[in-house]
């Protein structure tokens, strides 16, 4: 008969329980770096497109494009008027878009905040291309001021935005 002291039991469960652990601050070790490494690229996506966007100017660009939309009164004259150089043109999500299913790995409140992010750029970008498209000039010229004004609203809303959860997540 095999017989197996209390030292050799104790020895075995000692090893098991550093095999587990090992594995489990490897894993732990693993999931920090991965966090990191995402919530540091994303913060550098959204500072490119703030910078990007302090470059092109659109608030100033969309505020002029407003002014002289509200100038003219030939309809012919503003359905043909063409959107200045704005954030729609620049497409840099990269990062976002191909992590988008990662970003559970972030803090919830960080990642709520990128999510919200994204979504107005996505909503700004999707609204200057609709006017940029015409879908808007057979609503009259007030309805596509009122969208141009919002949009404007929602760009500094996107920068200030921007801006804070960049801050947040480079502290991550």
């Amino acid at each position: 008969m095999l017989e197996i002291g209390w030292d050799k039991i104790i020895a075995i469960a000692a090893t098991t329980l550093l095999a587990l652990s090992s594995k489990q601050i490897s894993d732990f070790l693993q999931l920090r770096a991965e966090r990191k490494s995402l919530s540091r690229a994303i913060a550098g996506e959204i500072k490119a497109i703030i910078e990007l966007g302090r470059i092109v100017k659109p608030g100033m660009n969309l505020e002029t494009y407003i002014k002289k939309l509200k100038e003219m009164t030939d309809a012919s004259d503003w359905e043909n008027l063409m959107l200045p150089f704005v954030i729609r043109d620049v497409k840099s999500e990269d990062i976002y878009m191909n992590n988008v299913t990662k970003i559970g790995l972030l803090p919830h409140h960080v990642a709520e905040e990128v999510a919200q992010f994204y979504t107005f750029l996505f909503n700004m970008r999707s609204d200057l291309k609709a006017i940029e498209n015409g879908d808007f000039n057979n609503r009259g010229r007030a309805v596509k001021i009122k969208l141009l004004e919002e949009n404007l609203i929602l760009w500094n809303t996107i920068e200030e935005k921007g801006l804070a959860v960049a801050q947040k997540l480079r502290k991550i």
